[in-house]
């Protein structure tokens, strides 16, 4: 059985104005595409994760009776093995009316993140999956503005604490998602239900319906693979960023062993000159030219 689910305290901001915020945020500050995967693997790092996953999911109609049918749907599965703890999953709800400038250093660490992840759905799942099962944290439900809007959705979602249906579900994600856990190894996996119109088109956060055009969005990716391979370089825990999308070859980049880091150079606060860090990328080593700030 998996742990109850986490339910935290509702927020002071009333749930029109978070809805408000978070559109104000993603048009003023955020753009769609690459930015959004560099907040999602900042957020990785913060956490001290050293693998992090993208896992691109097409629809599909296998879920046990009992699981919330908005889980049916395309997804992007961001996945990383950073530690998690209670305090994290408190910080994941609060983080909906915070930002890295204020509140505590849990809340930091998903602040800015998670709201770029809106971008590309209107809420998302997060479930700790792999490692002693008495060490998980429970999954939990996230959405700007709750419960006002997407009812139907929180109502699913507490249908779901009801005997537990989602506990056999969940023990299979480690397995299903092809995350490696070895030596007891834990994951955190945000499961972020790709934005369709069929789910609305009146009050979405934005108009960007990547859940339409699944095979599109899997081309976006693998078009930002670059940049996003590029962010291992100068991470300071990351060592081994995948992409997993269907039907095409996994993407893969690592910091091969022995190679520098530009993080572990920055002693005394000297400059530094443009210094190489050694990478596999796909299956071939190189060089990552980093220059120092």
């Amino acid at each position: 059985m998996s742990p109850k689910s986490h339910r935290p305290a509702s927020p002071s901001t009333p749930p029109g104005a978070l809805r408000q915020q978070l559109q104000d945020l993603l048009r003023d500050q955020y753009r769609e595409g690459l930015p959004i995967m560099k907040e999602l693997t900042q957020n990785a790092d913060d956490a001290e994760a050293t693998k992090l996953r993208f896992i691109l999911r097409e629809a599909h109609d296998d879920l046990p009776e009992g699981v919330p049918p908005l889980l049916a749907g395309p997804a992007l599965v961001v996945a990383n093995n950073g530690p998690f703890a209670s305090e994290h999953a408190d910080a994941i709800h609060e983080s909906r009316g915070s930002d890295k400038s204020g509140g505590s250093n849990a809340i930091g660490r998903f602040g800015l993140g998670l709201k770029s992840a809106f971008h590309l759905c209107e809420a998302f799942f997060y479930f700790h999956v792999g490692g002693p099962a008495d060490g998980r944290q429970a999954p939990g439900f996230v959405s700007p503005g709750a419960p006002s809007f997407r009812q139907s959705w929180y109502e699913d979602w507490e249908r779901a604490q009801v005997g537990d249906p989602m506990g056999p579900w969940v023990e299979r994600l480690t397995d299903e998602l092809a995350l490696e856990s070895a030596q007891g190894e834990a994951w955190l996996a945000l499961w972020i239900p790709l934005r369709q119109r069929k789910q609305d088109t009146i009050h979405c956060l934005t108009e960007y319906f990547v859940g339409d055009d699944v095979g599109g969005f899997a081309n976006e990716l693998h078009a930002m693979w670059p940049g996003i391979s590029a962010l291992v370089s100068g991470a300071h825990h990351l060592t081994d960023i995948r992409l997993r999308t269907p039907g095409r070859e996994e993407r893969r980049v690592a910091v091969l062993p022995g190679a520098s880091r530009l993080w572990r150079s920055l002693e005394g606060k000297k400059p530094l000159e443009a210094h190489p860090v050694k990478l596999d990328l796909d299956g071939e080593t190189g060089r990552a030219w980093v220059r120092g700030r």
